[in-house]
């Protein structure tokens, strides 16, 4: 009897043990959360030029990042820019200083998000390093973001889905790093981001 107890004991420990975090799985408390559509990034660098993400599959690209050199002859700063287009038929949600939001993991994208309103075919600098005649800095929303989520919405047939890409700023490289993305593969429907 005590060596069935042990040997039980030491498999549920294995079990536990071998578990992983699945991170396409629904969000804790919410079994509502509708299916995505999940795309690896890879840890793409962009660090110049730009990178094409294609949220739902259809081959053709939904949000463009870009990097772009800007001098400022008004302010006598460089400014070197990261930025994210939305295309056609995609959407970005937009300030009136033409800057997106950094949403957390499980921020609900598609709910209204105070101060901001979807603009299809905008762009927004997520951060920027500015070089000065002495000093250098950074500035922007994204400036230090960690594996935060960007929110999109796409538009099929007249009908909005949510989704996100997941993406870091990294100041040191000079470039942003994209992480992962998902889409709602079901229109109308609040998302979480990170899942």
């Amino acid at each position: 009897m005590r060596n069935t107890l042990l040997l039980l004991s030491l498999c549920g420990l294995l079990v536990a043990c071998s578990k992983e975090r699945i991170p396409n799985t629904q969000p804790p408390g919410n079994p509502e959360h509708p299916e995505m559509r999940y795309t690896d990034l890879q840890h793409a660098a962009v660090h110049s030029g730009f990178r094409k993400v294609d949220l739902n599959g259809d081959g053709q690209p939904d949000l463009h990042f870009k990097v772009q050199l800007v001098a400022d002859n008004v302010l006598q700063v460089t400014k070197k820019q990261f930025s994210v287009r939305a295309e056609i038929g995609s959407r970005l949600l937009i300030n009136e200083q033409n800057e997106t939001p950094v949403f957390p993991l499980l921020g609900k994208i598609g709910e209204g998000h105070t101060g901001f309103e979807w603009f299809e075919v905008n762009e927004s600098v997520l951060a920027e390093r500015l070089t000065g005649a002495t000093d250098t800095w950074w500035d922007g929303l994204w400036k230090s973001a960690q594996r935060r989520y960007l929110a999109v919405q796409v538009w099929v047939a007249g009908r909005p889905y949510h989704g996100w890409v997941e993406l870091s700023v990294d100041r040191a490289g000079e470039q942003v790093l994209l992480h992962r993305a998902a889409l709602s593969v079901a229109a109308d429907r609040v998302v979480r981001a990170g899942y």
